[in-house]
């Protein structure tokens, strides 16, 4: 190619001036970059997944309310009646819990407001831990009473109440609560943000937002479950041989 003069330069002032040239024509319509541009984009749910996810959700919120009217409608019932019917609606009330966790845990801050973020992420540990704790809880007392009529070596027919049951019940909630309230007091949640890999030369990363509290409790779930199986074992041998 031949040369082009498109400026003059004056080492004097120290000027560089292009109006004594041909026209710069840059390719892209402007000149190139002298430094990487980078694009912050928020990672989103995606809308779809979740609506699909809260259909199945409310779907079985509905069928568990269903559950729960047969339940209660038909508790004298002789089946119904030897199942434990206060029992049986514990442990639906447990399971829609669990299930509006799931529309909980799937809301990011599109869905709320990154103020009231925290709150869900309150509610989220909140309502998945007593939904479980409910349904489980209920569940484990039941096959313990069975357990207790079928090993019981005496066969004196010993009858365990159902308010022993209630109380293994109310024994987990209670440590649930204690450990909740703890844990929002001393250590709250918070909104957090963290930066991902550049996806491409332009670097757009990826904006992420998360759950968390300075002291994360999140990896010590298998703990708060042993202290409840614990007292829950501690319980059995009390009422259990009584």
């Amino acid at each position: 190619g031949s040369e082009v003069k498109i400026g003059e330069y004056d080492p004097v002032f120290d000027d560089l001036d292009f109006s004594k040239g041909v026209p710069i024509i840059w390719a892209g319509g402007g000149p190139p970059a002298d430094r990487t541009h980078r694009k912050i984009t928020k990672k989103r749910i995606s809308i779809t997944v979740y609506s699909i996810l809260v259909t199945f959700a409310i779907f079985g919120i509905i069928i568990s309310t269903v559950f729960l009217i047969v339940n209660i409608k038909y508790r004298n019932q002789r089946y119904i009646k030897m199942s434990s019917p206060y029992l049986n609606n514990i442990i639906v009330v447990g399971c829609m819990l669990t299930y509006t966790s799931v529309i909980l845990l799937g809301m990011d801050s599109g869905l709320s407001s990154e103020a009231n973020f925290p709150y869900v992420c309150t509610a989220r540990a909140w309502v998945l831990m007593s939904g479980f704790t409910l349904a489980f809880g209920s569940m484990f007392s039941k096959t313990w009473r069975v357990h207790a009529i079928f090993t019981n070596i005496k066969l004196n027919k010993k009858i365990i109440k159902d308010y022993k049951l209630f109380m293994v019940v109310g024994v987990l909630v209670m440590i649930d609560v204690i450990i909740l309230t703890t844990w929002q007091i001393i250590d709250p949640f918070y909104r957090k943000t963290s930066l991902g890999a550049p996806l491409n030369p332009f670097q757009l990363q990826p904006l992420r937002q998360l759950c968390t509290s300075t002291e994360n409790c999140l990896a010590s779930r298998w703990k708060l479950q042993s202290v409840k199986l614990n007292c829950v074992s501690k319980l059995s041998k009390k009422y259990g041989n009584g």
